[in-house]
């Protein structure tokens, strides 16, 4: 016999016992289960989680274990499953233990090789415990928020109410007050005073509209056929107004190859227009503000058509303009003070085209003018 053979010999039974040492105590549990349910073997991990004695788990049907939810769904579900030679993972089980408690457990299954006739399967079960109770935080958390959210969104709208019927009261008393006898200093002052109200307005309506849509609000999206040339006239006649004392014109460009008849929620491309094109309206206080819409591509069922705002404004540079886009930064914050409600007017139609299937997109050139475009899939009628 060589050396080298001696020493292998002698250092076997050290190393079987290493190995049962660390079967014994793992951490997850071990069993040899029948298809039926009943336990062959079990290691040291799952009779300590338990408290019962490895000898009071042996021999025993592993359902009679389980709580009442559990046994049945072992029983219709995983039973047959392994009985026909099946395997089964990531199966959530209740075990009650000695002192009466529960034991969360995960389960794994899979046929024990040489056994075939026996249906014989290895089992690992994990102490889901935590991970129970982490699902719990997590299920809890999320019915506070979406409370908080509607809460927000139901205080929000009575704000809006609240504030909108004083706001009503100064705009009737300027007009009011905007007579024949006011004199051009007054009159100055009360248009100042009714821009003001109705810049005030559309921030309260805007801010009321953002809730909504972070609370899921308005999430449905409404297919009906429109005619995409009367949905660009009456966003540009809508927004007419917003032209008064500046030397802007306002223009409406629809390409005669897009279809005159689409399916979709015309009032979210609406609303995303008008937007849009009061934001152009912010920075551009002469020149042009041209509303577009080509066609790119189309299929039996859909056709993309590409919808676009730009003005002939101040622009801004790449910096300003990306944080002018973005959601929930104190960046994109700042700019949205700065700009007079723009960020929030363009952070609610990026909300819009999302639920459409679009994304906005900005491009904007110093002292030229910015662009604010996106394409949607719309359904032919």
């Amino acid at each position: 016999m060589s050396a080298d053979t001696v020493t292998v010999a002698a250092v076997a039974p050290d190393l079987a016992q290493d190995v049962l040492e660390l079967y014994e105590n793992a951490p997850a549990a071990y069993i040899v289960l029948r298809a039926e349910g009943t336990i062959l073997s079990v290691n040291q991990t799952l009779a300590r989680w338990t408290g019962f004695a490895k000898s009071g788990l042996q021999g025993r049907r592993l359902p009679e274990l389980l709580s009442l939810p559990s046994r049945m769904y072992f029983e219709t579900h995983v039973s047959p499953r392994l009985a026909m030679g099946g395997s089964a993972s990531e199966i959530a089980l209740d075990m009650r233990t000695a002192d009466g408690g529960v034991l969360a457990l995960l389960m794994n299954a899979e046929l024990r090789p040489g056994a075939a006739n026996a249906r014989e399967y290895r089992v690992t079960l994990f102490n889901a415990t935590e991970r129970r109770r982490f699902e719990r935080e997590l299920v809890e958390a999320r019915r506070r928020a979406e409370a908080a959210t509607r809460m927000k969104s139901h205080l929000m709208e009575l704000m809006g109410h609240d504030i909108s019927t004083p706001l009503n009261a100064i705009l009737g008393v300027v007009h009011l007050l905007d007579t024949p006898d006011a004199s051009p200093r007054q009159r100055r002052l009360l248009g100042v005073l009714r821009q003001s109200a109705d810049n005030l307005t559309g921030l309260i309506d805007d801010i009321v509209k953002y809730i909504q849509l972070d609370g899921g609000a308005a999430a449905a999206v409404v297919q009906t056929p429109f005619s995409v040339r009367a949905l660009i006239e009456s966003a540009v006649n809508q927004s007419a107004t917003l032209a008064a004392g500046k030397n802007v014109q306002l223009r409406a460009d629809v390409a005669s190859d897009v279809p005159q008849i689409v399916r979709g929620d015309a009032a979210k491309i609406s609303d995303v227009l008008l937007k849009l094109i009061g934001v152009s309206f912010k920075f551009t206080s002469a020149g042009t503000i041209d509303v577009t819409v080509r066609h790119s591509t189309s299929t039996d069922e859909h056709s993309l058509l590409e919808f676009a705002v730009t003005d002939t404004g101040v622009g801004f540079e790449r910096e300003h303009l990306r944080t002018l886009l973005e959601d929930f930064s104190e960046s994109g914050a700042a700019a949205g003070l700065e700009y007079g409600g723009a960020g929030l007017r363009l952070a609610i139609s990026r909300r819009l085209l999302r639920l459409l299937g679009g994304e906005l997109s900005a491009h904007s050139v110093i002292g030229q003018g910015t662009t604010f475009s996106f394409s949607l899939r719309l359904h032919r009628p």
